[in-house]
């Protein structure tokens, strides 16, 4: 469970509006509050693509089109700001779930978590990766085990009623700087959970690709094959197989 006891009272937690909003609880909620700043420079290279992106389309067509082009600016901008508040209630209100880093370049990390609607247990690892705003620009590397916030969302596949089908992540170390903050919702994992992910990445495919799998569904990896050793020959066997190998020749006798 969740330690309570040295957190603020700024950042007092209300279960019952969690429920009004999303019409679930967390049951460990982040409560991290995102720094826009570090926000924006963890992922320089998206906030500038966007940036020169909007400028060289917006530009010229107001220059040389309409000014009422310049509504497009405005709207590209109110997207980033609405961006940016739901990114800010990911981290706020989203499941502190452990995580581990798979692979950089590209950036891959893996999630445990449990993606009930009810009493049933539903353990899942989800595997993120490709999109922006994940672990670009930050000091991690493969191996590393990240707290990450997590909102659950449901998908198009056919599931079960009582599972949700994938995540919202976002990456602790993105959201702040606070460091009083990251060590709280490190701490807050279990031991349980993290020997949990350990055990279930062993039970996974091999191809590691992103998606989610749920550990009720995953049949147990077979061990790798031994691989066949091959005979190792002594020095005397090999000279006396390169003696045979040799052409034998015959002298003849004089008489």
């Amino acid at each position: 469970m969740r330690n309570r006891d040295d957190e603020d009272d700024e950042d007092e937690f209300d279960p019952d509006k969690l429920e009004i909003i999303h019409g679930a609880v967390a049951s460990n909620p982040a409560r991290v509050r995102l720094t826009v700043w570090h926000f924006v420079t963890c992922q320089p290279v998206t906030v500038i693509a966007i940036c020169l992106v909007s400028a060289a389309v917006v530009v010229p067509l107001a220059v040389f089109a309409s000014k009422w082009c310049w509504f497009l600016f405005l709207l590209t901008a109110a997207l980033l700001v609405m961006y940016y508040l739901g990114t800010a209630k990911n981290f706020w209100y989203g499941d502190v779930c452990p995580a581990v880093v798979l692979s950089r370049n590209p950036d891959k990390f893996a999630v445990y978590t449990d993606m009930t609607k009810g009493w049933v247990s539903h353990p899942a690892i989800v595997i993120q990766g490709g999109s922006v705003f994940m672990l670009e620009g930050l000091p991690v590397e493969e191996g590393d085990r990240i707290a990450t916030a997590n909102l659950y969302r449901d998908t198009d596949e056919e599931l079960p009623d009582e599972r949700w089908g994938g995540l919202h992540t976002g990456v602790i170390l993105a959201a702040t700087t606070d460091e009083k903050a990251i060590r709280r919702t490190f701490k807050s994992i279990d031991a349980e959970e993290w020997n949990e992910l350990d055990r279930g990445l062993k039970r996974l495919p091999r191809s590691l690709k992103p998606g989610v799998y749920f550990l009720n569904e995953l049949a147990d990896r077979p061990p790798p094959k031994p691989r066949r050793a091959k005979p190792i020959l002594d020095d005397e066997d090999d000279e006396d197989d390169e003696d045979d190998d040799r052409p034998q020749r015959h002298r003849r006798r004089r008489d």
